[in-house]
Parts: structure tokens; sequence; C-alpha cells
């Protein structure tokens, strides 16, 4: 590669500059923008990639809270919209549950369990719902969706949608499944269970399988959990196995590290 000087006028500010020409491979090439203003337009092109991919972060973060399935209601409501005077107990373990966790962290992160006991509109859903929009907000956005928010009531819905369903055989896009339900619930980063134990259910063996197979699983794959329920201990015992079968409730208390947020009050729903 040759190089040589000439005199050129800059096709942006019109002054004179001296430019290297460069020869490569028999191509004579020579600059069209002086220094000052060469580096203006790589500044600019800089900026406008970092504003290019900050809209693509926002897009995708909008993309994860909206198939997260944090409800309408508490979409945009975090930490700073709930009354921590009303809940101070609930609302710090949550708030420093929220930013334990992160990427480098959630491997081996401990799981979360609130309990309301004969205590209904305190709060619950809002506190893991403001987890999850935290979660989402900080998550580096270069990669899969974060957190599943899902109501008891809600996942058995969607299992069951899944029984008798016409066959369906498009390779491209497989029908979901039982078993893809629990495998999913099994392996996004955090899974937060709200209201468990709020529905009676039909056949009980079918519901304690079912939350075994994905308590064990998250436990299995070392992964965290938020969960919400109106049970004392006891009868969350008894809801997901009995006494005689007490596996489920012995690894979600391991995974909380054996503490269990009880919170009190009267219904803000009341108020």
């Amino acid at each position: 590669m040759n190089t040589d000087t000439v005199k050129v006028m800059c096709v942006d500010c019109r002054g004179e500059f001296d430019a290297k020409v460069r020869v490569v491979l028999g191509v004579r090439i020579v600059p069209k923008s002086c220094s000052e203003c060469s580096a203006r337009h790589i500044a600019a092109y800089y900026e406008g990639e970092k504003l290019r991919k900050e809209a693509e972060e926002v897009e995708i973060r909008r993309n994860w809270l909206y198939s997260s399935g944090v409800p309408a209601h508490y979409q945009g409501k975090g930490f700073v919209q709930f009354d921590r005077v009303a809940q101070p107990k609930g609302y710090d373990a949550c708030y420093d549950y929220a930013n334990g966790l992160t990427r480098e962290t959630f491997k081996g992160y401990r799981s979360l369990v609130l309990t309301s006991p004969g205590h209904w509109g305190v709060g619950k859903t809002h506190l893991v719902c403001a987890i999850a929009q935290q979660i989402i907000a900080a998550w580096p956005a270069d990669g899969l969706r974060p957190v599943i928010v899902i109501t008891e009531s809600d996942l058995f819905a969607r299992i069951q949608a899944t029984f008798n369903a016409p066959k369906w055989d498009d390779p491209a896009s497989p029908r979901e499944t039982e078993t893809s339900i629990v495998n999913i619930l099994c392996r996004v980063p955090l899974l937060v269970l709200d209201d468990l134990g709020k529905v009676e259910r039909a056949d009980p063996r079918f519901v304690q399988r079912t939350l075994f197979a994905i308590v064990n699983g998250r436990y299995n794959n070392n992964l965290p959990m938020v969960v919400t329920a109106n049970l004392t201990v006891e009868r969350l015992r008894d809801y997901l196995g009995g006494e005689n079968n007490e596996a489920s409730l012995d690894r979600l208390l391991e995974m909380c590290g054996g503490k269990v947020i009880q919170m009190t009050g009267k219904s803000w729903r009341r108020a």
C-alpha cells in the first residue's frame, strides 16, 4: 500500500486540508472529509448506534414485561407505588430480594415465600410483581426472558387446556403440552408462583404431582422461585403433599433458607 499527500477541499466544511492518499491494490483512495469533520461523523455514527441499541433494549424489555405474566393492573406499579408503612416486613423482604438477584447471582439464589394466613389484600401480589418488573428492568437485554409470573389457577387452566386437544403435526410450531409448560417453568431464571392453594381442586393428587415437578425441577436446576399463599406453613404442607409426603415443602423451605415471610393487616382494597 502506497501513500501520498494532496490538498483536498472538505465536502462538509469546504475547508482545504492535507489528505493522505492511499493506493490499495491499484485503487487510489482519497479522503473527502477533514479530520475534524470525520471525527464528527464517527461520533454521530456511534451516538446513533447507541440510541438504536437503547431503543432495541426498550423494546425487548417491553416484550418481556408483556409476556412475563405480570397482570396489566400491576404493570408500572413497583416498590415506589407500594405503601411501605403498611407492610414494612413484606416490603423490605421483597425489596432486598429484588436488589440482590441479578444475572450473575440467580444461580443458587435463595427463594422467597410470602404468606398471609387469613388475611387478603395485604399487597403480596403487588410486591412480587414489583420484584418481577425490577428484574426485567435490570436484566441485560441480550438473552431470554428472565422471569415468569403465574397464578396457580392460571397454571392449571393452561395445563388443562392441553388435555384432549386436537392433533397437531406442525413441527415448526409444536403444540404446548403439560410437559413443555412444566419444563419452561423449571428453567426460567426466576419463577413467581402467586396465590398458591387459593382454589380447592377436585384432584389434589394431580395438583401435588404437578407442583412437586415444578418445585423439584427448580431445586435440581438450582434456580429460585417466589411463592405467595394465604396458608399457614402447616396448611401449605398439607396442600403440597400432606403429612406423609413433605418433599415439596422440604425443598421449598430449604430453597428459602427455612424463612417464610408472614404478612398481616387490613385489605388495601377496602381502605
